[in-house]
């Protein structure tokens, strides 16, 4: 069985880039956890998770986009979140999580966000 989602990371500008592709949901989630986990395993660490190549998102990848900001701001991290397209990012809203977590409208609102230092709001 193919898998549904491949998860690519880059750095742009000094900051880490995780960029998943593909349906984040009660299969694929625990990949997605992986690369988080591994991408933010150093104290300190800030990343962007680009969704502008996810085609569908379901509650338990919410959960692991939660879980991951939640364990890198205790590990004195940030994890912020871009789609690209409105539509990407809509859930984010509709939940509730874009009330604590960082959710910009493009990569370079992104960067420069992540670069400025932790000017989200707080958990």
């Amino acid at each position: 069985m193919k898998t549904r989602l491949h998860i690519s990371s880059r750095r742009e500008d000094g900051i880490g880039v995780l960029a998943p592709e593909g349906e984040i949901d009660a299969v694929t989630r625990s990949i997605l956890a992986a690369a988080l986990n591994e991408a933010l395993a150093a104290p300190g660490t800030r990343l962007i998770l680009d969704l502008s190549g996810v085609t569908f998102l379901d509650s338990g990848g919410l959960g692991t986009i939660s879980d991951q900001h939640r364990a890198a701001r205790e590990n004195g991290g940030m994890l912020s979140v871009y789609g690209g397209d409105p539509r990407r990012t809509r859930v984010l809203w509709l939940t509730g999580m874009a009330d604590w977590l960082p959710v910009h409208p493009d990569l370079t609102t992104a960067l420069a966000a992540v670069q400025e230092g932790f000017r989200d709001k707080p958990l």
